[in-house]
This record gives structure tokens, C-alpha cells and sequence, in this order.
């Protein structure tokens, strides 16, 4: 497995793909994760669609048994609570980095021929051509789920 990339290289790939410079694809590396991590300590959890959710878990707070370095007895030590940070992955996000479809609920809806745009995006199969009048109910469904949510 190749090493993780560098954070120069990084910045330079964000700024190819926004067309930006890396200084500022740097600077909106930090705004995001600034964010995250404010969320993160407010809420206890950040839901970014079709990448993930983190969450914020605690850890800790209960009774151990450890040896005595002296006696070699076991004595009671306290471990302290402590925050750690979780990732889930989104399904979107699974399939995206498989290249395929690989979750269960985009299988079932590419069997029942019911995949969505993003299906189409990661399983790089064709999409088949709407009508004029099948794309504005797509888009007046859209309006109307968003307004319902």
C-alpha cells in the first residue's frame, strides 16, 4: 500500500481539481476542518453527505485491575474518561472508493432499477436519457422533498 500524500501535494491536487491556488485550497483545508472540529465540540456529531459522519464517543471512567510494580499484586486503578472521534463512513463514499457498487441498499436499488445519480457516478455505467418531462418531475421532486424535510 503506497504512503499517505503529502500535505504540499495535497494542497496542489485540491487546487487543480477547484481551480484555485494551493495557498488558498490550503486555507479552505483549515476553514473545513476548523468546522468540523467546532461541530464536533458542540454537537458531538457532523454529517457530511456522501463522505461520512464523524461522532464524538466517551471513553473511559471505569475501574481496572493492573499488577503492582513492587508486589506484583493486582490494584485497582481508575481510567479516566476521555473523548475519542469515531468515523462512518457513508455507503456513497464505500462504493466510490470500491469503483462499484458494493453496498447492500445500492445493490438492491440497482437490481429493482432504481439507482440514483450518484449510483450512475460511481458504478460508471451509462445513464439512461430522461424526457424533458421525466427531468422536471425529477427536479419537482427534489423541491418538494427538501421542503418536506
Amino acid at each position: 500500500m503506497p504512503k499517505g500524500t503529502k500535505m504540499s501535494n495535497f494542497y496542489l491536487d485540491v487546487s487543480l481539481k477547484t481551480k484555485t491556488t494551493p495557498l488558498c485550497a490550503e486555507r479552505y483545508y483549515k476553514a473545513i476542518i476548523e468546522v468540523i472540529t467546532d461541530e464536533l465540540k458542540k454537537n458531538g456529531r457532523i454529517s457530511l453527505s456522501n463522505f461520512g459522519t464523524f461522532v464524538i464517543t466517551e471513553i473511559g471512567g471505569y475501574d481496572m485491575l493492573v499488577p503492582d510494580n513492587l508486589s506484583g499484586e493486582r490494584v485497582k486503578k481508575f481510567v479516566a474518561t476521555r473523548d475519542r472521534v469515531g468515523f462512518d463512513p457513508s455507503d456513497n463514499y464505500i462504493n466510490k472508493i470500491n469503483g462499484k457498487l458494493v453496498m447492500p441498499k445500492s445493490k438492491k436499488r440497482k437490481k429493482l432499477g432504481k439507482m440514483r445519480e450518484y449510483d450512475y457516478l460511481v458504478e460508471e455505467v451509462e445513464q439512461p436519457e430522461l424526457t424533458l418531462d421525466e427531468e422536471i418531475e425529477l427536479m419537482l421532486d427534489k423541491k418538494k422533498n427538501k421542503r418536506t424535510k
